[in-house]
Protein backbone atom coordinates (compact mmCIF):
# COMPACT_ATOMS: atom_id res chain seq x y z
CA UNK A 1 0.00 0.00 0.00
CA UNK A 2 1.38 3.21 -0.61
CA UNK A 3 1.28 5.69 2.29
CA UNK A 4 1.15 8.28 -0.35
CA UNK A 5 -2.56 7.21 -1.17
CA UNK A 6 -3.27 6.86 2.28
CA UNK A 7 -2.04 10.20 3.24
CA UNK A 8 -4.24 12.10 0.59
CA UNK A 9 -7.15 9.81 1.71
CA UNK A 10 -6.76 10.78 5.30
CA UNK A 11 -6.49 14.54 4.15
CA UNK A 12 -9.05 14.48 2.10
CA UNK A 13 -11.71 12.94 5.11
CA UNK A 14 -10.30 15.94 7.40
CA UNK A 15 -11.64 18.33 4.71
CA UNK A 16 -14.49 16.80 4.77
CA UNK A 17 -14.93 17.17 8.17
CA UNK A 18 -13.90 20.52 8.31
CA UNK A 19 -16.40 21.15 5.56
CA UNK A 20 -19.81 20.03 7.91
CA UNK A 21 -19.05 23.13 9.39
CA UNK A 22 -20.43 25.31 6.38
CA UNK A 23 -23.36 22.73 5.55
CA UNK A 24 -26.62 25.39 6.56
CA UNK A 25 -29.52 22.95 4.84
CA UNK A 26 -30.53 19.19 3.76
CA UNK A 27 -29.73 19.86 -0.19
CA UNK A 28 -25.98 20.81 0.47
CA UNK A 29 -25.83 17.83 3.36
CA UNK A 30 -27.21 15.51 1.08
CA UNK A 31 -24.54 16.71 -1.94
CA UNK A 32 -21.41 16.37 0.92
CA UNK A 33 -22.88 12.94 1.69
CA UNK A 34 -22.97 12.19 -1.85
CA UNK A 35 -19.30 13.15 -1.95
CA UNK A 36 -18.17 11.38 0.93
CA UNK A 37 -19.35 8.36 -0.01
CA UNK A 38 -18.06 7.98 -3.43
CA UNK A 39 -14.89 8.82 -1.77
CA UNK A 40 -15.36 6.25 1.07
CA UNK A 41 -16.45 3.31 -1.02
CA UNK A 42 -13.17 4.00 -3.49
CA UNK A 43 -10.99 3.70 -0.37
CA UNK A 44 -13.03 0.85 1.54
CA UNK A 45 -14.67 -1.25 -0.96
CA UNK A 46 -18.39 -1.35 -1.34
CA UNK A 47 -18.40 -3.75 1.41
CA UNK A 48 -17.53 -1.78 4.02
CA UNK A 49 -19.58 -1.63 7.06
CA UNK A 50 -18.50 1.89 7.63
CA UNK A 51 -20.46 2.64 4.34
CA UNK A 52 -23.48 0.66 5.32
CA UNK A 53 -23.18 2.93 8.39
CA UNK A 54 -23.07 6.55 6.04
CA UNK A 55 -26.07 5.03 4.06
CA UNK A 56 -28.52 5.15 7.50
CA UNK A 57 -26.96 8.97 8.93
CA UNK A 58 -29.13 11.89 7.64
CA UNK A 59 -28.98 15.46 8.01
CA UNK A 60 -33.17 15.54 9.43
CA UNK A 61 -35.55 14.52 12.24
CA UNK A 62 -38.63 13.96 12.19
CA UNK A 63 -41.37 16.70 13.99
CA UNK A 64 -44.49 15.14 14.56
CA UNK A 65 -46.93 18.16 15.23
CA UNK A 66 -50.65 17.76 16.20
CA UNK A 67 -52.80 20.68 14.76
CA UNK A 68 -56.59 20.89 15.17
CA UNK A 69 -56.84 17.15 15.45
CA UNK A 70 -54.80 16.09 12.27
CA UNK A 71 -51.52 14.54 13.29
CA UNK A 72 -49.05 14.88 10.95
CA UNK A 73 -44.73 14.56 10.80
CA UNK A 74 -42.27 16.24 8.47
CA UNK A 75 -38.49 16.28 8.43
CA UNK A 76 -36.35 19.23 8.88
CA UNK A 77 -32.74 20.02 8.96
CA UNK A 78 -30.83 19.10 12.42
CA UNK A 79 -27.55 21.14 12.78
CA UNK A 80 -26.54 18.46 15.67
CA UNK A 81 -26.96 15.33 13.28
CA UNK A 82 -23.33 16.96 11.83
CA UNK A 83 -21.59 15.28 14.55
CA UNK A 84 -22.73 11.89 13.83
CA UNK A 85 -20.82 12.34 10.40
CA UNK A 86 -17.47 13.87 12.35
CA UNK A 87 -17.65 10.79 14.21
CA UNK A 88 -18.22 8.25 11.19
CA UNK A 89 -14.92 10.74 9.15
CA UNK A 90 -12.92 10.05 12.34
CA UNK A 91 -13.78 6.30 12.24
CA UNK A 92 -12.81 6.31 8.63
CA UNK A 93 -9.61 7.48 9.26
CA UNK A 94 -8.95 5.50 11.89
CA UNK A 95 -9.82 2.27 9.67
CA UNK A 96 -7.38 3.56 7.10
CA UNK A 97 -4.40 4.34 9.11
CA UNK A 98 -4.72 0.79 10.80
CA UNK A 99 -5.48 -1.30 7.72
CA UNK A 100 -4.77 1.30 4.71
CA UNK A 101 -6.83 1.63 1.74
CA UNK A 102 -8.67 -0.37 -0.27
CA UNK A 103 -5.91 -1.70 -3.52
CA UNK A 104 -7.87 -1.56 -6.63
CA UNK A 105 -6.57 -4.67 -8.87
CA UNK A 106 -6.81 -4.13 -12.44
CA UNK A 107 -9.31 -6.47 -13.60
CA UNK A 108 -7.70 -8.85 -16.30
CA UNK A 109 -9.24 -11.87 -18.12
CA UNK A 110 -10.59 -15.29 -16.64
CA UNK A 111 -7.02 -16.89 -18.49
CA UNK A 112 -4.47 -14.69 -16.46
CA UNK A 113 -4.16 -17.00 -13.70
CA UNK A 114 -2.57 -19.12 -16.04
CA UNK A 115 1.01 -18.99 -17.25
CA UNK A 116 2.18 -20.37 -21.61
CA UNK A 117 2.53 -23.62 -21.37
CA UNK A 118 -0.97 -24.28 -19.69
CA UNK A 119 -2.53 -21.85 -21.92
CA UNK A 120 -1.08 -23.95 -24.77
CA UNK A 121 -1.90 -27.37 -23.45
CA UNK A 122 -5.48 -26.17 -22.73
CA UNK A 123 -6.14 -25.12 -26.00
CA UNK A 124 -4.43 -28.68 -27.44
CA UNK A 125 -6.65 -30.23 -25.54
CA UNK A 126 -9.79 -28.08 -26.21
CA UNK A 127 -9.15 -28.43 -29.67
CA UNK A 128 -8.55 -32.40 -29.92
CA UNK A 129 -11.84 -32.57 -27.95
CA UNK A 130 -13.40 -30.19 -30.57
CA UNK A 131 -12.32 -32.24 -33.42
CA UNK A 132 -13.37 -35.51 -32.35
CA UNK A 133 -16.65 -34.23 -31.29
CA UNK A 134 -17.03 -33.36 -35.03
CA UNK A 135 -15.57 -36.40 -36.31
CA UNK A 136 -17.89 -38.25 -34.39
CA UNK A 137 -21.18 -36.35 -35.00
CA UNK A 138 -20.08 -36.34 -38.71
CA UNK A 139 -19.36 -40.34 -38.67
CA UNK A 140 -22.77 -39.80 -37.25
CA UNK A 141 -24.96 -37.90 -39.66
CA UNK A 142 -22.77 -40.05 -42.48
CA UNK A 143 -24.24 -43.06 -41.53
CA UNK A 144 -27.79 -41.79 -41.31
CA UNK A 145 -27.51 -40.48 -44.88
CA UNK A 146 -26.05 -43.47 -45.56
CA UNK A 147 -29.54 -45.06 -44.23
CA UNK A 148 -31.80 -42.94 -45.91
CA UNK A 149 -30.69 -43.42 -49.23
CA UNK A 150 -30.38 -47.36 -48.71
CA UNK A 151 -34.44 -46.87 -47.81
CA UNK A 152 -34.82 -44.81 -50.93
CA UNK A 153 -32.88 -47.45 -52.83
CA UNK A 154 -35.22 -50.27 -51.38
CA UNK A 155 -37.95 -48.40 -52.42
CA UNK A 156 -37.23 -47.59 -55.82
CA UNK A 157 -36.78 -51.60 -55.90
CA UNK A 158 -39.82 -52.72 -54.91
CA UNK A 159 -41.60 -50.00 -57.77
CA UNK A 160 -39.35 -51.42 -60.03
CA UNK A 161 -40.54 -55.31 -58.96
CA UNK A 162 -43.61 -54.11 -59.08
CA UNK A 163 -43.75 -52.66 -62.35
CA UNK A 164 -41.70 -55.34 -64.12
CA UNK A 165 -44.58 -58.14 -62.41
CA UNK A 166 -47.52 -55.17 -63.93
CA UNK A 167 -45.80 -55.12 -67.29
CA UNK A 168 -45.77 -58.72 -67.60
CA UNK A 169 -49.33 -59.49 -66.36
CA UNK A 170 -50.32 -56.35 -69.16
CA UNK A 171 -48.58 -58.42 -71.73
CA UNK A 172 -50.48 -61.46 -71.13
CA UNK A 173 -53.50 -59.69 -70.95
CA UNK A 174 -52.54 -58.29 -74.06
CA UNK A 175 -51.30 -62.14 -75.34
CA UNK A 176 -55.09 -63.16 -74.08
CA UNK A 177 -56.73 -60.45 -76.05
CA UNK A 178 -54.95 -61.28 -79.01
CA UNK A 179 -56.20 -64.59 -79.07
CA UNK A 180 -59.39 -63.65 -78.66
CA UNK A 181 -59.43 -61.66 -81.66
CA UNK A 182 -58.20 -63.75 -83.63
CA UNK A 183 -60.59 -66.53 -82.55
CA UNK A 184 -63.38 -64.76 -83.67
Amino acid sequence: MSSDKIKKAIDFLKTKSLELDKIKNVQQGNTWKASLQASLTSYLGTDSVIISRLENLYFTKRISSNNSNVISSRNVYDENKKDNFKNLIESAISHIETHGILENKKKGNMFESFNNAQLIGGLFVAGTLVFGIGNFVGKIEKDREIVETNNKLQLLEDKYQMSIEKNKYLKNENEILKTKIELK
